[in-house]
């Protein structure tokens, strides 16, 4: 397993169903287990440490949307989109809660 920085312990997460410590290399994993799926996601920022928390009715549809660089393009003023364009999602961890 590959050593990250959690600056924020994850017990601060009561419950992790899914974790994808490599999201730019797992799409076709994350998006088959989260096909019909509604829940909390988050991304961790494994360079600094912060998150970001989101929720979604759709999991499959909404996380795609952050491997869409259309997507990334037209939404660049929201926080996620700009810290994973300035670090690249590569230093990114994707948990679903």
């Amino acid at each position: 397993m590959e050593n990250i920085l959690f600056k924020q312990p994850l017990s601060n997460f009561n419950r992790v169903e899914y974790s994808f410590l490599q999201p730019l290399h797992q799409r076709d994993e994350i998006l088959n287990k989260l096909k019909n799926k509604t829940g909390v996601y988050c991304w961790f920022n494994k360079i600094n440490g912060k998150y970001y928390i989101g929720s979604a009715v759709n999991l499959n549809n909404r996380i795609n949307d952050y491997f869409q660089e259309s997507y990334l393009k037209s939404k660049k003023d929201l926080i996620i989109v700009k810290s994973l364009t300035l670090y690249g999602m590569e230093n990114f961890c994707l948990l679903i809660l």
